[in-house]
């Protein structure tokens, strides 16, 4: 990873986020969440003096460290949920646990039997599988092999905030954590909501004291607090810009557009897919009138699994799982078909993701056109999780390939690489409000990011943003440009350009142009 630190330099990376480089449960790691201690690495990536190491040469190259640390529950394989399981009971009330028998029988379920039941949405597992007479069960929502922590008790306060700051302590500045939904269990949704927050507000305050350098992440930008995690993921208009490539219609996506500008001290990130699976986290309020939610996602889910005949990404491999749809964005926008046409949506895809509010998110391989790994189950543990699919290994020879300007690897590198340089260069992006803009077109999505100059002044230019979700060539006409001076900027070569004229967007094309309103 180190030698690798001036490639991401290269692309611009100001953060690095490593899925949990822990030890985890022997049998059912769950890509590393499935902890057994956050004070031990995976032995096959290396030992914490490496992690360590591995962070402060990212810090030297001018990039942060991001790492989860499961604040939710622990593996089974746990030194807490061992002591558990033995008879502690300091450490029995770390986690949810109540008394109970299989039906008509004294004997306490066995492991078969509780990942039977959890399957069928009964989340309960034996707390001692190797004792035929303990009737103690452990709450185990997303496997039997991972016990959820009572949060109600305050020893695991006690207990994650320690392990909160030994993760601190090895260099991660940015420390993300389980959103509030997962921290507390009630009846009352919102109640349980609301005292997870002030779980992450104790937890935020922690690192205030102790490691100031560190900011918490929350996966749920719902949750995002100056005083709690200032850092949010927000999928939602993740899975509205993979609608709208499937639609060909921004309808729903330009309704996730207008945004305030967020609180002194907080953001969110806009991830292009996720480490999961893409799922379909638009509510009702983004579907147009007459459109049904759910019949939306069941169409999505098809199209992008070859359940939809004529789909792009109809032979692209891609998977439908408890978790999604797994797929790297270039197999989701049918690269392997058509390369050309496939490339388009996958650029498209980032362009709009680096053009709305927040920091984009760019997953290894898809910055290289990375198509699905087909031999992910041939990788030891790896053959009951289908989410490996997407998390392909990057080898040396797909990185040089960035150097072929011929191949779809090296333009979709270069264009990825330069989306990331007009960001960084454009002061209109270091704002976090963002105005829509009716480009009068169903198929071009349209957006204003405004922000301040450099000098604090108020700003005299807008990046106008377009981007043209059709199959075919889309034009936004001068008329509907007028409200802007005749003269702008293209910030992709620089070239400055008549507005009268309009502009003329390939199809998947998009175009990022400074302008002065009148």
């Amino acid at each position: 990873m180190q030698e690798r630190i001036p490639y991401l330099q290269q692309l611009g990376v100001t953060h690095l986020r490593l899925m949990p480089p822990f030890r985890a449960h022997p049998e059912r790691p769950d890509g590393g969440f499935a902890v057994s201690s956050h004070r031990e690495t995976d032995p096959r990536l290396g030992g914490a003096d490496d992690l360590r190491r591995l962070a402060d040469a990212l810090r030297r190259a001018g990039i942060s460290l991001m790492l989860d640390v499961v604040t939710s529950r622990t593996s089974s394989d746990h030194d807490w949920a061992r002591a558990a399981a033995d008879g502690s009971e300091y450490f029995e009330r770390l986690y949810q646990v109540r008394r109970g028998t299989r039906r008509g029988s004294s004997r306490p379920l066995t492991l078969d039997e509780a990942q039977a039941r959890s399957a069928a949405g009964r989340e309960w597992a034996p707390l001692n599988p190797g004792s035929r007479f303990d009737p103690r069960l452990v709450r185990s929502t997303a496997a039997p092999e991972q016990w959820d922590l009572d949060w109600t008790s305050p020893h695991v306060l006690l207990c994650v905030a320690g392990e909160l700051l030994h993760v601190a302590g090895l260099g991660a500045q940015v420390l993300r954590v389980d959103p509030a939904s997962r921290l507390w269990s009630g009846d009352d949704a919102r109640e349980s909501h609301r005292r997870g927050l002030l779980v992450l507000e104790a937890l935020a305050e922690v690192l205030r004291i102790a490691a100031p350098s560190s900011v918490l992440e929350t996966q749920d930008a719902d949750d995002v607090r100056s005083e709690g995690a200032p850092v949010g993921q927000g999928l939602g208009r993740t899975s509205l810009i993979w609608s709208a490539l499937a639609t060909r219609s921004v309808e729903m996506l330009e309704r996730a557009v207008p945004q305030p500008g967020a609180s002194a001290g907080t953001g969110r990130l806009l991830p292009v897919r996720q480490h999961d699976a893409l799922s379909w986290g638009f509510g009702p309020q983004d579907v147009p009138e007459g459109i049904d939610p759910q019949a939306h996602r069941e169409f999505l889910d098809r199209f992008y699994t070859g359940g939809f005949p004529g789909a792009f990404a109809a032979e692209s491999g891609c998977v439908r799982t408890e978790h999604g749809v797994c797929g790297t964005s270039a197999s989701l926008s049918g690269v392997r078909e058509e390369p050309g046409a496939g490339a388009a949506r996958l650029l498209l895809a980032h362009a709009v993701a680096f053009s709305m509010s927040g920091v984009p998110e760019l997953w290894l391989g898809d910055e290289l056109a990375v198509l699905n790994d087909v031999d992910w189950q041939r990788e030891p543990g790896h053959a009951d999780d289908p989410r490996w699919l997407h998390r392909p290994r990057l080898e040396a020879s797909a990185l040089e390939s960035r150097h072929d300007f011929f191949a779809t690897a090296g333009q979709v590198y270069g264009t990825i690489r330069r989306l990331a340089q007009m960001r960084a260069a454009a002061f209109e992006f270091e704002g976090q409000e963002v105005v829509d803009f009716d480009t009068r077109n169903p198929a071009v999505l349209g957006l204003q990011r405004v922000g301040l100059r450099p000098d604090g002044e108020l700003p005299q230019t807008v990046v106008l943003c377009l981007a043209n979700f059709s199959d075919w060539a889309q034009f936004v006409t001068g008329e509907t440009l007028s409200g802007f001076l005749p003269r702008g900027t293209r910030l992709r070569d620089d070239v400055e350009i008549d507005l009268r004229e309009g502009i003329l967007l390939e199809a998947h094309g998009w175009s990022w142009v400074r302008v002065i309103p009148r």
